[in-house]
């Protein structure tokens, strides 16, 4: 079977509240997640499942992917989305002395992104670990069969 992009963009919906994504086109919406949904996939690594068997013009992986990938695919697209903010802030910043970067930006903006960002990291490589330390991977590492 076939796992559809929208699965994961379900789950990378949960991970975020932007009420400025509403305001787009479904077809605009779409191509910014399928974007997101191609950067997660590289910066996934060591998936269980070929994630690069995809389809793009159908939106789908040609493969069935698990929930616990469908979930991390989700949180590293959060992740896409939220680095634009932070090189933008990041920029914003460096371009302007600190009073005047104060009265134009709340000062704790680029620091909460940055820690959003490493939430969703740190989940992600838990999530990750946890996968790969699964007990059907350790008896595949001995050789036993179930």
């Amino acid at each position: 079977m076939a796992t559809p992009f929208s699965d994961v963009f379900d789950y990378f919906l949960s991970n975020i509240t932007d009420y400025s994504l509403l305001e787009l086109h479904n077809v605009e919406l779409e191509e910014n997640m399928k974007s997101w949904l191609m950067g997660a996939i590289v910066n996934y690594p060591n998936p269980k499942s070929d994630l690069f068997n995809f389809d793009s013009i159908d939106n789908k992986f040609n493969i069935d992917i698990s929930q616990g990938e469908k979930i991390i695919l989700g949180k590293l697209m959060a992740i896409e989305y939220i680095n634009p903010f932070i090189l933008d802030e990041t920029l914003l910043k460096q371009s302007l002395n600190s009073k005047d970067y104060r009265s134009y930006s709340p000062a704790k903006q680029l620091e909460t992104l940055q820690k959003i960002k490493n939430e969703l990291s740190n989940d992600v490589s838990l999530m990750i670990s946890r996968q790969s330390y699964s007990v059907n991977n350790i008896k595949e590492w001995f050789g036993k069969k179930e």
